[in-house]
């Protein structure tokens, strides 16, 4: 047996145990490089007994990584047309924008992520002195959490209704060239500010956060 594949032991057990053959699926890799990365083959393994000598095994496979690269990318596409439609069935149902929002933001959670939140550029400040120059403001719309954790939602970029952004981070860049981000903000930097948001509780689980962000297609860019 090549040594960097994945054997079925539990298996190869059984065949030697009542001789029966087996069918199962092999992955790993070998000497030799492959642009499929990790490479799969369809096994039967065979009990063998030869006069004289203890039962062994004999593999018959079939490399099929092609056909699950191939597989796998159509699922891929299954599942980009069955969002696209529930997007087009499910967002924009009026035309009203905080409707219009809040539409978006429960199509994306718990289906997409855990939490989403829809914000819109504010261009008009009645309410507030506006953002300090190269910041660009968003205003809080509307947003999707799980029960219990309403109240992180609430805490994303502050108390209160907006959000100003500044140049040279992720969220910003996502703004000017509308190319979506994604990005692990899981260290302990990150979640220190996090935590002091509501008191330590016994049993407190950590919190990981896997952020995405994107512009919407008819959204203008800020330079």
């Amino acid at each position: 047996m090549l040594p960097d594949l994945q054997r079925p032991d539990d298996v190869l057990a059984e065949v030697l145990a009542d001789g029966q053959p087996r069918e199962t699926t092999v992955s790993g890799t070998t000497g030799v490089s492959s642009p499929l990365g990790q490479r799969l083959w369809r096994a039967v393994y065979h009990r063998v007994e030869l006069p004289g000598q203890d039962a062994g095994l004999c593999w018959i496979g079939v490399e099929i990584s092609s056909l699950r690269s191939y597989l796998d990318a159509l699922e891929t596409a299954h599942l980009r047309l069955a969002l696209l439609d529930a997007v087009a069935t499910r967002v924009g149902t009026t035309l009203d924008i905080e409707t219009t929002c809040q539409e978006l933001s429960d199509l994306l959670a718990p289906s997409q992520a855990d939490m989403a939140a829809v914000g819109i550029v504010e261009e008009e400040f009645t309410s507030a002195p506006p953002p300090r120059p190269g910041f660009v403001r968003l205003r809080k719309v509307r947003g999707s959490a799980p029960a219990g954790m309403e109240w992180l939602l609430h805490q994303m970029g502050g108390p209160g209704p907006y959000i100003d952004i500044p140049r040279g981070i992720a969220t910003r860049h996502c703004m000017d060239v509308g190319r979506p981000w994604l990005g692990n903000l899981a260290s302990d930097e990150c979640e220190r500010p996090l935590s002091s948001l509501r008191p330590q509780t016994p049993g407190r689980r950590r919190l990981v956060r896997l952020d995405a962000s994107a512009r919407c297609a008819d959204s203008p860019g800020h330079g």
